[in-house]
């Protein structure tokens, strides 16, 4: 797929952790909907979606604000962000 090309994400779960963290969870395609390999970074946490799924599952802080910046990079994709607010 050419450089460019757009993500997709769904994020599937919050869940509330120990010490204001939250359980994430989701899935990384491409526009077309192939599960992506990707870097996935909320609130400085990070985890890869390599699993031949495209999925990952990780904690993140909340920021002062009580949300989750999200932020998905894939070689030869446009990068993706999001603000959550679980």
């Amino acid at each position: 797929m050419a450089a460019g090309h757009g993500l997709s994400h769904s994020e599937r779960q919050y869940l509330e952790a120990p010490g204001g963290w939250v359980a994430i969870s989701g899935q990384v395609r491409s526009a077309e909907g192939a599960p992506l390999c990707a870097m996935v970074l909320a609130n400085g946490e990070h985890q890869f979606s390599c699993d031949g799924n495209g999925e990952y599952s990780l904690n993140a802080p909340l920021d002062g604000g009580g949300q989750i910046s999200l932020m998905v990079f894939a070689e030869g994709y446009q990068s993706y962000s999001s603000t959550l607010q679980p």
